[in-house]
């Protein structure tokens, strides 16, 4: 994937495992986010909770990896028609991933958290019938909960995407895989729709 179409993938998934290094111990948490491009340098916005081993990754400043998974399903070799010529075929997976590294740094300013929890709450709700805002709640209620999680903002300095999709057969077998994911499980039907 192109450098665009690898943060365009994860700016629509918007969850992704944000990565870091504690003391030489590595740590993963699932994090919601969005990803701004308006600015200078691409920037992905999210939050955790305070009570994270990882919040001190992001109020030290630390180096990130956030990755984006896609779709993910395993290919078998009995879908390629070579392995009827020549047996020459072994089991795969075909996928979508984004890796995002960037550093982490702390959202301070109340205010700004504020913006980034509606901006990442609109985020998700605009597709609803009955969009949910920050508003919607009591100002106190949601001050509260704000306490109990931090927000992080990270420039991105590089991003990597791979999309996994058959490519590297001849054309006949790509044929057979998509044809059998496209009335396969949910995943092997979105990864059909990446092989058109």
């Amino acid at each position: 994937m192109s450098k665009d179409e690898a943060l365009a993938f994860a700016a629509r998934s918007g969850i992704g495992h944000l990565t870091t290094s504690i003391d030489g111990r590595i740590e993963s948490v699932v994090v919601p986010f969005f990803v701004d491009d308006q600015q200078d340098s691409p920037t992905i916005y999210g939050h955790l909770s305070v009570s994270n081993p990882q919040a001190v990754s992001i109020e030290g400043g630390h180096e990130a990896l956030l990755i984006v998974d896609g779709p993910i399903a395993y290919v078998s070799p009995s879908l390629y028609p070579t392995k009827a010529e020549t047996g020459r075929v072994v089991p795969t997976l075909n996928y979508v991933s984004v890796q995002i590294r960037g550093r982490l740094m702390p959202i301070t300013s109340t205010e700004d958290f504020r913006n980034l929890l509606a901006a990442l709450t609109s985020r998700f709700e605009t597709e609803r019938d009955e969009p949910w805002s920050l508003d919607d709640a009591p100002s106190d209620f949601i001050h509260t909960q704000m306490k109990a999680i931090c927000g992080f903002m990270m420039r991105i300095n590089d991003v990597t995407g791979v999309a996994k999709r058959s490519q590297n057969r001849p054309e006949p077998d790509q044929v057979a895989v998509r044809r059998s994911f496209s009335r396969g499980t949910e995943a092997e039907r979105q990864i059909a729709k990446w092989m058109d």
